[in-house]
């Protein structure tokens, strides 16, 4: 259902793969935040390291390698949207006077197997629904590596599943509203920290 996830129950990936709609809504409130934000010079360089871990249905999975890959690009994408920064860039460590930052994103994912079920069964004319709660977690260190500031923020979306639901799918696609979650959490740890005085 999400490219996010690590894997889902075969039912699940069935209902899915009918010709059918999937709609996902967002749990928590936008970011409202200034955006992009005002900074003083200088302007610190950062090195963004991400790390991402999936657990569904309470069991740790292997996350998508493509889905860590859109959310380290929705990540850096954030920090440089920010102009706060003299420079961002993924890296493992941080160098030449940069602050590292660590971003650990766990997707906890949720899916309803007896709605699956049923789902698949009837061919997604029954909805099946899954929950995805986001948590992230940013570590700041500066270049001796020495733990500034960390901040966690939350937040998750629910995706039904339905036959009926195809023509609301490019609207509220689950890849698109799961970028925008993201974004969001990045938006609000970036400012957050800066409220902290942290950059």
């Amino acid at each position: 259902m999400l490219r996010f996830r690590g894997r889902l129950p075969a039912v699940l990936v069935l209902a899915t793969s009918m010709v059918s709609g999937c709609m996902s809504f967002r749990q928590g409130r936008q970011f409202d935040g200034e955006w992009p934000m005002r900074h003083s010079e200088p302007r610190p360089r950062v090195s963004v390291v991400l790390r991402h871990e999936t657990i569904i249905g309470g069991k740790q999975t292997e996350p998508n390698p493509t889905g860590t890959e859109i959310l380290r690009q929705t990540v850096l994408r954030a920090y440089n949207d920010a102009q706060i920064f003299g420079g961002v860039r993924p890296g493992m460590a941080a160098g030449g006077g940069e602050l590292q930052v660590d971003v650990t994103i766990v997707n906890r994912g949720d899916p309803n197997i007896g709605l699956a079920v049923l789902s698949g069964l009837t061919l997604t004319l029954l909805p099946a629904v899954a929950t995805d709660n986001f948590t992230m977690r940013t570590a700041v260190r500066n270049p001796e590596g020495t733990v500034l500031a960390e901040v966690e923020h939350g937040d998750a979306m629910t995706t039904w599943i339905q036959l009926f639901l195809v023509f609301g799918t490019i609207a509220a696609s689950p890849n698109s509203v799961a970028e925008a979650t993201l974004y969001d959490l990045t938006r609000t740890s970036i400012h957050d920290l800066h409220a902290r005085g942290v950059w």
